[in-house]
């Protein structure tokens, strides 16, 4: 028999295995309950500015409010799934000028934009391009903008490892805006949807002339087969227009009764 001692033991000890399989069934419901909360809507893409003139201590910023005022963010870095990159016209302080636009997919989706031809730009796409497809398509990347003298850039992080980015550093804006674009175009090239397949050629106008005198005439194949040897051929292209005349003329003729069709060559 147990002492009252170890009865009152056994019943602390029974009391907290309830506790615990009380906490786990908790924390399991939890989980499914966070699960559920990633369907249906979610937040809007947050676009995010690479551009220190317009929040003065910071790399990079958003919008909040109406009217909207600039919201510095204080993270050093962005880690997530490189999803696409879109050049476009957007009209900034009055004007138009073109934006490079960086989708990555994160705890939500955001949207990097900067100057096509900017420091930030080319530094980024100088890094990626380095990087193959399925890598980018599978593994995430960090995104981190540093301050320079006189600019914002970019650095690349893919695995903990810097991608180092070449591009030139002393470009005029014309050069710079060509080495964009051209960056640009054989990273996006690689997100397009593969060409779809080649369409087998319609048989030719001869071929279907024939086929459809053949059809008519009810003559089958091993007879038409014989009666084009019968001209040396093997195939209606490879007759002129006189000599398809005189093919069609035959079929017309014998291709009524297999038997009747010539099958050697004529004098």
């Amino acid at each position: 028999m147990r002492t009252a001692g170890e009865t009152q033991s056994w019943n602390n000890l029974t009391d907290l295995s309830a506790v615990l399989a009380a906490l786990n069934r908790q924390e399991r419901l939890l989980q499914q309950l966070l699960q559920r909360s990633r369907l249906g809507f979610q937040e809007r893409t947050q676009f995010i500015f690479c551009n220190p003139t317009n929040c003065q201590g910071y790399g990079w910023y958003h919008l909040e409010g109406d009217p909207p005022q600039t919201i510095g963010i204080e993270a050093s870095s962005l880690c997530g799934f490189v999803r696409g990159l879109e050049l476009v016209n957007a009209t900034r302080k009055g004007r138009e000028v073109e934006k490079l636009q960086i989708s990555i997919e994160a705890d939500r989706k955001y949207v990097l934009e900067a100057g096509v031809a900017s420091h930030f730009s080319r530094g980024f796409l100088s890094s990626i391009v380095q990087i193959p497809f399925a890598t980018l398509q599978n593994f995430p990347v960090s995104i981190a903008p540093f301050l320079g003298d006189e600019a914002l850039f970019c650095r690349v992080s893919l695995n903990g490892q810097h991608i180092k980015s070449t591009y030139d550093l002393k470009a005029d804006d014309r050069k710079a805006h060509l080495d964009a674009i051209e960056m640009l175009s054989r990273i996006t090239d690689r997100f397009s949807p593969p060409p779809p397949p080649t369409p087998k050629p319609i048989s030719s106008p001869a071929a279907r002339r024939v086929k459809a005198a053949r059809t008519s005439a009810g003559m089958d194949a091993r007879s038409i087969i014989a009666l084009l040897g019968s001209h040396g051929v093997t195939h209606p292209d490879e007759l002129d227009l006189p000599g398809l005349e005189r093919l069609l003329e035959d079929i017309r003729k014998y291709g009524q009764s297999a038997e009747k069709a010539p099958i050697s060559s004529q004098s």
